[in-house]
């Protein structure tokens, strides 16, 4: 990001986020990471600037230094579903247990389409992840889920890792 205007990270370990390393602002406070966020930081170069400009986490739904407080970002900002399924089920036939999979994924989706947006954006964008296990999950569009699930099945495993973060976003039009 060295000499960027904006940097956006996916931050599975959490220090892109966090105060720590010698950041400017972040989550966390100036010792803790915080896992699994989505953290915006301004211009720097080398180790000076990148200021923190806000963060979506699992304990704090919406962190700003721009603008917006937490207590005034709707509790649905960032939410998300990340569970492992049991791909076999007794008595019940494999397509059968992936068709409730993909049910399950379609009520997430559905339910989470009918949470009011923020103010300022336009629909509810989702960012998915299908694999064997969390570690093994591959980044995919979500009308891809349901294949996905389909492949894992078809290796023969077991489980299915099923990871969707809805966010706030904006419509884009071809041209």
């Amino acid at each position: 990001m060295n000499g960027g205007y904006l940097g956006v990270a996916l931050d599975e370990y959490g220090n892109f986020s966090s105060a720590s390393e010698g950041w400017v602002g972040g989550l966390g406070g100036t010792t803790g990471l915080v896992s699994d966020s989505i953290g915006v930081r301004g211009p720097g170069q080398d180790l000076n600037g990148y200021a923190f400009l806000g963060a979506l986490s699992r304990t704090a739904r919406f962190c700003s230094t721009i603008g917006i407080e937490s207590s005034q970002a709707p509790p649905t900002m960032a939410s998300f579903m990340k569970k492992t399924f049991s791909l076999q089920s007794p008595g019940k036939d494999d397509a059968r247990v992936r068709d409730k999979i993909r049910h399950e994924v379609n009520k997430y989706v559905s339910r989470s389409r009918r949470q009011d947006l923020p103010e300022g954006f336009a629909v509810w964008e989702f960012a998915c992840k299908v694999g064997v296990a969390p570690e093994d999950a591959q980044v995919m569009a979500l009308k891809e889920v349901g294949g996905a699930i389909d492949r894992v099945a078809g290796t023969g495993a077991t489980e299915v890792y099923v990871e969707i973060i809805a966010l706030p976003g904006q419509r884009s039009f071809r041209v």
